[in-house]
């Protein structure tokens, strides 16, 4: 065999190895990597909506916790201004008050003063007073405290009138005091 005829045979036999190439080419490579390039579209679409889902349920987990502290702040609104009177709770808030600085009850009167037409109708409809009259006796710092306790009361109560007057001995440091306190609660 010539050299010229091993030449054309080695380069048909390249040709035939190149269009065979080509062919396994064209028959399963480039479909493969189509499906490659679909599946890989399809994940990064999937990455994508759980990442969405994700920060959806962030989102929603944000929100749980604000209503929920809603609800608490909606208590300790209902604990500054209740939606009734609750007598009994203000009466043991001043007894409470007065037993804890040692001051001794001589009387407590109460009186429930008019209703107040509410200023703004989207909050409250309307504000409802109990006047509390409490007559003391205590020695000056402990009614001082007893005052300084009350502003700081959870429910809201104000100090309206206060008489001091001296009992006992001249300079015992004991007094009678007589206090009228307002306590406000929502009407409905």
């Amino acid at each position: 065999m010539r050299s010229s005829s091993k030449r054309l045979i080695s380069i048909a036999i390249v040709v035939i190895l190149f269009i065979g190439t080509l062919i396994v080419y064209g028959s399963f490579i480039k479909p493969a990597y189509e499906d490659i390039k679909a599946m890989r579209a399809e994940l990064a679409a999937q990455l994508m909506i759980e990442e969405q889902l994700k920060s959806a349920a962030e989102q929603i987990q944000n929100l749980l916790v604000e209503y929920r502290d809603v609800g608490l702040v909606q208590e300790t609104v209902s604990a500054i201004l209740p939606v009734e009177p609750f007598v009994p709770q203000a009466i043991a808030q001043i007894i409470g008050l007065a037993e804890n600085n040692a001051l001794s009850i001589q009387s407590l009167t109460l009186k429930q003063l008019a209703i107040k037409p509410p200023i703004d109708l989207g909050l409250i409809k309307g504000l409802g007073t109990l006047r509390f009259e409490v007559r003391l006796i205590g020695n000056y710092l402990s009614l001082k405290t007893f005052i300084k306790q009350l502003e700081n009361n959870i429910r809201l109560m104000d100090l309206v009138d206060l008489r001091i007057d001296p009992v006992g001995v001249p300079g015992q440091n004991i007094f009678l005091d007589t206090i009228t306190i307002d306590a406000y609660y929502q009407v409905d």
